[in-house]
């Protein structure tokens, strides 16, 4: 298996190209530069059509992925800007996250019912209590019960 076909994998995205994977010395976290490929045409963000790029709006940005173990992964890419007959300038459509959001379809279809709940928030990083939309579910709670 080719490492770019094992990334793709291990970072749940298609229709993407992955120009380098590295670690980032401060946060310690992976970073995988990506864009999308070409068969990934430049469309609006919003509805999906096909439309002419406008410009490089605000430069690369990172969307959150599957963590590896006890790393967090984000993917990182330019994010330019095209001009949708229906919705005028807005980011352009990526293949791996809806638009608007700041996390992979992979990473959103691990909160509890798929990719349209929220994903797993820890109250804090220590905490074995998450949040899943306005739920609270202890997941450090023991399962028998004290006797």
């Amino acid at each position: 298996m080719q490492q770019a076909t094992l990334w793709r994998a291990l970072l749940g995205i298609e229709n993407a190209v992955i120009e380098r994977v590295e670690r980032d010395d401060d946060s310690g976290d992976v970073v995988a530069h990506v864009r999308p490929s070409r068969r990934a045409a430049l469309r609006c963000g919003r509805c999906g059509r096909v439309a002419p790029r406008y410009d490089a709006g605000q430069g690369r940005r990172r969307w959150r992925a599957l963590d590896m173990g006890t790393v967090r992964v984000w993917l990182e890419a330019d994010a330019p800007r095209v001009n949708c007959p229906a919705h005028g300038v807005t980011v352009r459509s990526m293949p791996w996250a809806r638009h608007a959001a700041g996390h992979t379809h992979a990473f959103a279809g691990q909160g509890i019912g798929g990719e349209d709940d929220a994903p797993f928030m820890p109250a804090n990083k220590h905490s074995p209590v998450r949040h899943v939309g306005n739920v609270k579910v202890n997941f450090g709670a023991s399962i028998h019960p004290k006797s």
